[in-house]
């Protein structure tokens, strides 16, 4: 994919679920600066809004606790963001796609000659983000919660329910309905569906 097919993809995630295609040219002016050809603003929604704030809540967990969270050596820690690092094998590829609120950026690092690089997506294209990023002061993320979202206590661990006094509980977003059962004295039992997907968000971290 190229830098910007990848950026199509995750401005719709940045978006809420609602998808508008990118141009590089807004409208055409004559010298006068009449305008000789506009290209109207579109939005589509193609994803559950509950879906994507799952998605952006593990991005979130990403940049605090997993491979992003080298931007908060640069980057003020009260600036909430989204993010993902990728690296293909023999590290041919470096990625790095995040947002803010007000502002989405891919970066991509790799050779002409598809051969290999020194970097992974945190050690190379992360660390081009973060540089932007720290000139571009995107505003923080605020993602209003959808109504078919819910909170729990999870045990972070073994994905099953706990309670809020628990040591170590973490609250997760859940689609209202699959959420785990609280658990008792800080160790209930939870359906099965609950830790696939604590797995789903844990494969999100690496």
């Amino acid at each position: 994919m190229t830098p910007m097919e990848v950026a199509t993809m995750y401005q719709t995630l940045a978006n809420g679920g609602f998808n508008t295609p990118m141009r590089g040219i807004r409208s055409v002016l004559t010298a006068e600066g009449q305008p000789l050809k506009r290209y109207p603003f579109q939005i589509q929604q193609r994803f559950d809004a509950g879906s994507i704030y799952l998605i952006q809540a593990a991005m979130q967990r990403v940049m605090r606790e997993g491979t992003g969270s080298g931007v908060y050596n640069v980057l003020p820690k009260t600036l909430t963001l989204a993010g993902k690092t990728g690296t293909s094998n023999d590290s041919r590829d470096s990625w790095f796609a995040g947002f803010g609120q007000d502002l989405l950026a891919v970066v991509w690092l790799g050779r002409d000659d598809n051969g290999k690089t020194p970097f992974t997506g945190a050690t190379g294209a992360l660390q081009v983000w973060t540089s932007f990023m720290r000139k571009a002061d995107p505003l923080p993320l605020d993602m209003p919660q959808p109504d078919n979202v819910v909170q729990a206590w999870v045990d972070p661990h073994t994905g099953q329910g706990s309670d809020a006094n628990c040591p170590g509980a973490v609250q997760m977003p859940y689609i209202r309905g699959s959420e785990p059962v609280p658990g008792a004295a800080c160790g209930g039992a939870v359906p099965a569906p609950a830790t696939e997907v604590m797995d789903w968000v844990k494969g999100w971290l690496n």
